[in-house]
């Protein structure tokens, strides 16, 4: 679609959506680039891309207490976020 193009926006918002709920990346920066790609791709007339994004923290609970071992990283399945984001984490992808 050209910048013309009414539907942009909404191709831009099912990327963003879809990507991010679904892409199993182990980064942030990785899924940003994925999301980016994809709107550059289905929309001819948008020349760059940037999001902004929440660097957000997940710490295993110690779970030693009922005999369970959730702190060995293959073994840990319990998260908890840290209450503030750790900063922001922002690119901006153009086309070629």
């Amino acid at each position: 679609g050209s910048v013309w193009d009414l539907e942009v926006g909404a191709r831009a918002r099912d990327a963003t959506l879809q990507i991010f709920a679904l892409d199993e990346s182990a980064s942030v920066q990785a899924t940003l680039y994925k999301m980016a790609e994809r709107i550059i791709a289905e929309n001819s007339g948008v020349q760059s891309v940037t999001y902004t994004l929440p660097n957000k923290h997940y710490v295993p609970v110690d779970m030693r207490y009922i005999g369970v071992d959730n702190l060995t990283p293959a073994k840990a399945e319990v998260f908890v976020p840290l209450s503030h984001p750790s900063g922001l984490i922002s690119a901006t992808i153009s086309r070629k």
